[in-house]
């Protein structure tokens, strides 16, 4: 009987240890399985942070920076003329246009020693968005301080340097740079730069700019009153006849006045066919003051040719054969300085007429 009594006490001991280690097991499994769960979820956080904060950074790409307020340096094209660009300009047009403006106001100077050079030889193109921006949009007189008259038709002596803008209708909701090209042929654009439309941009309408004065102009051989060209006209100057003033408009919209100079030439027609002198004084004839060539406009208040149309005009009308006429041409004055005029070949160099002329505007 003890004997069984001691066999019972021992399995109850050996059940009792047995479930004192499961216990301990499951203690240290649980434990470890808790820990291990935490670390996969703080790893499994940190690295959806991580994740998150790289999309982040994908999606939120920073801006590209705006370079500072720059011009280029000058252009020189083959020896011939050269082109400094003084600055910018760009205006939001508001409901007024379909397209904001540029303008890029530029000096120009003759580079060559015995040519006459005009704005026109430089070539302007530019681009916005991968778009060809329109050139000279029909806004130019609101948004400049040059005259009305077309600048580029202007032709300059050797050395002298006049001012002009170009003007391009950008893209109305564009910020992105206007890439401005210019280049002595058309299409053919070697130089370029950026103008960006968020620069600050100084009020370049503000700055006058005026020719430099040419107190004694003897451009060709002087003093030459009366010559042919190449047997097709013979032509000789009177003289000043008369002056006169017209309006224009300006760049504010308002119209200012301007002073006219007539000059008288007499002109022989040696062809064997009937021709009208018109041609010659656009092709041929040169009248400068400063170095710059005046611009040719029709009579003013108080000429005698006032009123008179085309037809009445013997500039306009055609010449017989030998037939001699009286013309008076009519140039828009940039000053009190004296005037140079010249005659030459249309295709050549060689200089048939040359005459300087005081200028006497009358006091208004």
């Amino acid at each position: 009987m003890r004997k069984k009594l001691c066999l019972v006490l021992a399995a109850a001991m050996m059940l009792g240890l047995a479930a004192c280690g499961k216990t301990e097991t499951t203690e240290e499994l649980t434990t470890t399985q808790t820990v291990t769960e935490a670390d996969a979820t703080e790893a499994d956080k940190t690295e959806a942070d991580a994740t998150e904060a790289g999309d982040t950074e994908e999606t939120t790409e920073p801006e590209a920076s705006i370079p500072e307020y720059s011009v280029p340096d000058e252009f020189t094209f083959d020896g011939e003329f050269k082109v400094k660009i003084l600055g910018y300009e760009y205006f939001d047009t508001g409901e007024k246009y379909e397209y904001n403006i540029v303008n890029i106001y530029y000096d120009f100077t003759n580079l060559t020693e015995d040519e006459f050079k005009k704005y026109q030889a430089v070539y302007w193109a530019a681009t916005q968005d991968g778009q060809d921006l329109e050139k000279d949009p029909n806004s130019n007189i609101t948004f400049s301080n040059m005259d009305y008259v077309d600048n580029t038709w202007i032709f300059l002596q050797p050395g002298v340097t006049g001012r002009d803008y170009a003007q391009f209708a950008c893209i109305k909701d564009s910020k992105s740079p206007i890439t401005v090209k210019l280049g002595k042929e058309n299409e053919n654009y070697p130089y370029t730069f950026d103008v960006y439309p968020e620069w600050e941009m100084p009020d370049m309408r503000a700055e006058k700019f005026e020719f430099e004065k040419v107190p004694e102009p003897a451009f060709g051989p002087g003093n030459i009153t009366e010559g042919a060209n190449e047997g097709r006209y013979n032509i000789k100057i009177e003289g000043v006849k008369e002056y006169s003033t017209d309006n224009q408009f300006n760049a504010a919209g308002e119209l200012a006045p301007y002073d006219i100079i007539g000059i008288e030439f007499t002109v022989t027609n040696n062809l064997d066919r009937e021709e009208s002198p018109f041609m010659l004084f656009m092709n041929d004839c040169y009248v400068f003051q400063d170095g710059v060539s005046l611009n040719n406009c029709g009579s003013g208040k108080g000429s005698v040719d006032e009123g008179k149309t085309q037809k009445d005009l013997p500039l306009y009308q055609k010449l017989q054969p030998g037939q001699t006429a009286t013309c008076c041409v009519h140039y828009k004055l940039r000053s009190d300085s004296k005037i140079e005029v010249l005659c030459r070949k249309f295709v050549g160099k060689e200089i048939f007429l040359d005459q300087v002329l005081d200028v006497e505007v009358p006091q208004k």
